[in-house]
């Protein structure tokens, strides 16, 4: 079962980030085998390169142990803000970086795995203390209208029960899940609890709020229960 931690919000200032327009946000080869993203604010007539948004900080058997470079998020965040449709332009890959930094932001130690051979774990998040707790995350990229499948809820069910130490799994997509959860016996029980469902709503609302949600800290009042 999931611990339950205290609403405690480690965010950061965002202020002052102004919101990009859509032609603003341009791709560049990045240094974690990822597009870097280079602002384009419509006063300047030059390229800023900015870095990934997550920094490295050092290698464990699971992955790239990383840090959110927090200029970057909220200038993600700001852009897509804009339009949530835009969750498209970015790649499967840098949305498991975008979710990992949202993840170490919210005040976890955040391993981002290998793009292959991960074993079903795009990140994985580590938070110490009276409060502590393990959690293993999957991230889909998807299309609007395209549903996360029910053997991958299935399969990050396996992982979370598997995984040592792991309190709880999630799966964050920028679509959506399938409407019918709540009648599927091995999924239902466990929604809430053992495996949390972030639909895009819910992960825009994360990412603006630059803080660990309810779905995240133990508490279910935006959690997608089909």
């Amino acid at each position: 079962m999931v611990k339950k931690l205290a609403n405690d919000h480690l965010s950061a200032d965002l202020s002052a980030k102004p919101a990009l327009e859509a032609e603003s946000l341009t791709i560049r080869p990045a240094v974690l085998g990822t597009p870097q993203l280079s602002i384009l604010p419509e006063n300047r007539k030059f390229d800023v390169s900015i870095a990934s948004v997550v920094f490295p900080l050092g290698e464990v058997d699971e992955g790239q142990i990383v840090a959110a470079n927090t200029e970057v998020l909220a200038r993600i965040t700001s852009y897509l803000d804009g339009d949530w449709s835009r969750a498209q332009e970015f790649t499967a890959r840098q949305w498991e970086e975008i979710v990992a930094a949202a993840l170490a932001q919210s005040g976890f130690q955040t391993t981002l795995t290998p793009h292959s051979g991960d074993e079903g774990r795009d990140v994985i998040g580590v938070r110490e203390g009276f409060f502590s707790m393990k959690v293993v995350g999957s991230v889909k990229r998807y299309s609007p209208g395209r549903t996360v499948e029910y053997d991958h809820m299935r399969a990050m069910l396996w992982i979370q029960e598997h995984e040592s130490g792991a309190n709880m799994a999630f799966i964050a997509t920028t679509s959506s899940f399938p409407p019918k959860i709540s009648e599927d016996q091995f999924i239902a029980p466990y929604v809430g609890k053992e495996l949390v469902l972030i639909d895009g709503e819910a992960l825009q609302k994360w990412l603006t709020a630059n803080s660990a949600p309810n779905f995240i800290t133990g508490g279910n009042a935006e959690l997608r229960k089909g």
